[in-house]
């Protein structure tokens, strides 16, 4: 057992634990992964996917050139980036946070169904309008989620609210989409005795969520939403040159809900790879995928590799709840 206890510098003791000094280079706070600033040696939050000696700050600094603790072996509560069991080894997720090392690729979807004549794209570049044919009580200001492309080709989404007081009454986005490749009910539950048209501005019906159903070529992750950090890969069919649009929560912005567009390249087979790395991917949309063909979507081939491994999980916990580490030897 190794104890550090300085009460004039850091008024702190680690218990089981061996931990190194550091000043801040800002304000930081303790359970999150931390790392030394490669210029100027000062601590500062860990890189998603960082390599190398890895630490957790065993208390909080409120600015930087501040005094600090970091544990670099031994065991040490952490925040999780993702839900982790234990005996789970982990790396650096985002934000800091903790999250799954694989050795092997995890399977986003293994069979993904193209649904491109479902849809009918903008002829020009366009607002969304959103209606039923008739009123239902049930739907009235409920949000519908479009995901297409904007005139760079660029993933977006917009979320468009039914009519809160008749859900008959058009309602205008704001974005302009130069085209569309799913839609859903952002609550996730079906409609009622109406299907929802989603049309652009000329008017012309782009797709339907039809009544009883909930979403239009906005595939839930069958196999797992969780991407643990990593880059995605896209493989389908031989020749095809369509796309293929994932909606989710990259490891940069993990919080902030983002949609990266992929262009397969017509090899055989076809290949595409997404350039961000993806904490969490929540929707696959599929209106701009040859119909009825199929895509497999995976974690990147080049899976971690053991110099990303923190240590591993000794407490199992959920997405931003506190776990229990035994980090390094």
């Amino acid at each position: 057992m190794v104890s550090l206890s300085n009460p004039t510098r850091y008024n702190l003791v680690i218990v089981d634990a061996l931990g190194v000094p550091y000043t801040s280079g800002g304000t930081l706070s303790a359970r999150y992964f931390n790392q030394p600033n490669t210029t100027t040696g000062k601590m500062e939050l860990a890189s998603v996917n960082a390599e190398g000696i890895i630490g957790v700050l065993a208390g909080d600094v409120a600015g930087a050139n501040q005094e600090a603790i970091e544990i670099v072996e031994g065991k040490s509560s952490v925040i999780l980036d993702t839900t982790l069991d234990e005996q789970n080894l982990i790396k650096v997720g985002s934000g800091g946070r903790a999250t799954l090392w694989k050795d092997a690729q995890t399977v986003i979807q293994t069979t993904l169904t193209g649904e491109a004549t479902a849809f009918t794209q903008p002829a020009t570049l366009s607002v969304i309008t959103i209606a039923q044919a008739v009123d239902v009580a049930a739907d009235r200001g409920r949000v519908v989620r479009v995901v297409g492309a904007d005139a760079g080709g660029l993933a977006i989404y917009e979320d468009i609210t039914l009519d809160v007081s008749d859900s008959s009454t058009g309602v205008d986005g704001a974005v302009q989409f130069t085209t569309v490749c799913g839609a859903f009910m952002v609550d996730g539950a079906v409609l009622g005795a109406q299907s929802v048209t989603i049309d652009d501005d000329d008017p012309v019906t782009l797709c339907t969520i039809a009544n009883a159903t909930s979403e239009i070529g906005a595939d839930v992750p069958a196999q797992s939403l969780e991407a643990y950090c990593n880059i995605l890969d896209l493989v389908g069919p031989n020749g095809d040159a369509t796309f293929l649009t994932v909606l989710g929560y990259p490891a940069a912005t993990p919080t902030v809900l983002s949609g990266e567009r992929l262009t397969l390249d017509a090899s055989s087979p076809s290949v595409d790879s997404t350039a961000a790395a993806w904490r969490q991917i929540t929707r696959v949309c599929l209106g701009e995928f040859t119909n009825a063909a199929t895509a497999l979507l995976s974690t990147d081939a080049d899976y971690d590799p053991p110099e990303r491994i923190q240590g591993r999980c000794i407490t199992p916990g959920d997405y931003t709840e506190v776990g229990a580490m035994q980090l390094g030897g």
